[in-house]
C-alpha cells in the first residue's frame, strides 16, 4: 500500500472536500441491526458535526379494540416506540451529537424516501439483516428498495459487520466500479470520504477470471489503471496517494468483498442504477450480495441510467 503524501495541497484544500454531510438520517426499529447503523451514523456526525435525525417508522395495521383493556393495550403499544426513541436520542446527545428523534406512521420504504426529500438529507444510514429465499421473493429487500430510489447516498450496515482490527485512519475506503453510470458521482463521494477520515483510497475494478491469464500483459493493467485514475481525478486532493487495483473473479461481488476484508476497509463505495420496484424481488444482484457479505458498511450512490446504456451496464 502506498502512503506517499501528496505535495502542494494545503490542509484547507483537503478539508474543504470533507464537509459533505451536514444532515444525516438514521433509521431505527431498536433492533441489533439498527443499533449498529446508529453507531455508524454517530461516528460520521462526530467527524462532520452534522445534525442527526433518528427516524422510527410505525407500520401498525388496523388493530381491533373491542374492550377497555384493548384500548389500553393499544395505547401502551403506541407509547413504547416513543419512549424508546426518546431514550436513544438522549443517549446520542450525551455523545455530543445534535440529534432529534422523529416518529412517523406509514409504509417503511415510502416514509424513509419521503423524509430524505423533505429534510434535504445528505446521507441516510440503515441497518439490515437481509431477506433471503421465500421471504425476499414475497416481501423484497427494504434496504435495496431504499438505496436504489433515494436522492442521497445510503450507507447500509449489513449482517456481517465486524469490529475493526486497527486504527480507523489506517483503514481504506474501497471504491469499486464498472465505469458505468453513476461512476463519477460515486468516485467523488469516495474521495470525499477518504478526505473526511484522512484515510487511504483504494480504487478497484473486477475483470473476468479468464482474463487473469493475461495479468502479466502490461497493456491490460495499464488500460484499467488509467481508467480508474481518470475516473477519480479528484483523488489528487487526498492526503494519501490513492491505490489502483485490478481484481479477477467469475462475478463481481466476491472479489470486492474479499479485497475489502483483507484490507480491513472501513467503507465500500458503489455507484448503482435505479430500477423498478420489482428489482427487490428478483434474485440477489451484485450490490445486494456485497451488502450482505461485506465486513464493513457499504455506501451506494444511485442515479437514473438512460435506456441506451442499459445493455452495457453491469447489474450493480
Amino acid at each position: 500500500m502506498s502512503s506517499e503524501i501528496n505535495r502542494g495541497k494545503s490542509n484547507k484544500e483537503i478539508a474543504s472536500k470533507s464537509t459533505v454531510f451536514a444532515r444525516v438520517l438514521v433509521c431505527t426499529d431498536f433492533s441489533a441491526a439498527s443499533h449498529a447503523a446508529l453507531e455508524e451514523a454517530v461516528k460520521i456526525c462526530n467527524v462532520t458535526k452534522a445534525k442527526l435525525t433518528i427516524l422510527h417508522v410505525r407500520e401498525y395495521g388496523p388493530l381491533p379494540v373491542a374492550s377497555d383493556e384493548g384500548i389500553e393495550y393499544v395505547a401502551q403499544l403506541m407509547r413504547k416506540p416513543d419512549q424508546n426513541l426518546q431514550a436513544v436520542t438522549a443517549s446520542v446527545r450525551d455523545l455530543g451529537v445534535d440529534a432529534e428523534g422523529v416518529v412517523v406512521n406509514g409504509n417503511f420504504k415510502q416514509v424513509i424516501l419521503e423524509e430524505i426529500k423533505k429534510r434535504k438529507i445528505d446521507l441516510a444510514v440503515i441497518g439490515t439483516q437481509g431477506a433471503k429465499g421465500l421471504e425476499r421473493l414475497i416481501f423484497g429487500s427494504t434496504a435495496e428498495s431504499v438505496f436504489r430510489n433515494a436522492t442521497c447516498p445510503i450507507l447500509t450496515v449489513g449482517p456481517r459487520l465486524r469490529k475493526p482490527s486497527r486504527d480507523v485512519n489506517l483503514r481504506p475506503i474501497v471504491f469499486a466500479t464498472d465505469f458505468q453510470e453513476p461512476a463519477v458521482q460515486a468516485a467523488n463521494c469516495a474521495v470525499a470520504l477518504a478526505n473526511m477520515h484522512h484515510a487511504p483510497l483504494h480504487c478497484v475494478h473486477v475483470l473476468p477470471t479468464i482474463m487473469g491469464n493475461q495479468s502479466e500483459n502490461p497493456a491490460v493493467l495499464s488500460i484499467m489503471t488509467k481508467g480508474l485514475r481518470e475516473l477519480t481525478h479528484d483523488a489528487s486532493m487526498c492526503e494519501i496517494a490513492p491505490v489502483f487495483r485490478v481484481l479477477y473473479g467469475r462475478e463481481v461481488s466476491h472479489p470486492v468483498v474479499e479485497y475489502a476484508r483483507e484490507h480491513d476497509a472501513q467503507t465500500i463505495v458503489l455507484g448503482v442504477r435505479r430500477k423498478m420496484r420489482v428489482v427487490s424481488h428478483l434474485p440477489p444482484q451484485i450490490t445486494y450480495r456485497i451488502m450482505m457479505d461485506a465486513s464493513c458498511p457499504v455506501m451506494t450512490i444511485s442515479c437514473d441510467v438512460s435506456t441506451a446504456t442499459l445493455p452495457l451496464t453491469a447489474c450493480l
